[in-house]
């Protein structure tokens, strides 16, 4: 699984491995950061407008892909490029790097020398 802009946007495909080999486009409307479930029964990924999308796929020889769902608008920060998201297990609930929609970056505070603090 990939993404690639050969369409004119970026979207996700999926592809034989080792190749060469056959390969399907997954995504309908953009997509990027793209995540198999630990069965690899669906694939979640972000389209063009931020949303967390999923699409149930049957893997095999004959790989089929479902149509894809929009599950929710994930406003996830910019300034990370990759694993922005993860999904658990079950597929129920996701971890996301998010921005909160206000596309605004709070500060970070690096602490060094912290260790020294200990031995006071």
């Amino acid at each position: 699984m990939y993404d690639s802009t050969e369409s004119g946007q970026s979207e996700i495909y999926v592809q034989t491995f080792p190749g060469p080999g056959r390969k399907w486009q997954v995504s309908t409307a953009g997509g990027s950061d793209a995540r198999w479930s630990p069965d690899g029964s669906v694939l979640y990924y972000l389209d063009a407008a931020a949303n967390m999308m999923r699409v149930t796929v049957q893997p095999g020889e004959t790989f089929e892909a479902g149509i894809p769902e929009p599950l929710f608008a994930a406003y996830l920060r910019t300034i990370t490029i990759h694993n922005r998201y993860l999904v658990s297990p079950d597929g129920d609930r996701f971890l996301l790097l998010s921005s909160l929609g206000d596309n605004t970056t709070p500060p970070t505070t690096v602490v060094l020398n912290w260790d020294s603090e200990l031995a006071r």
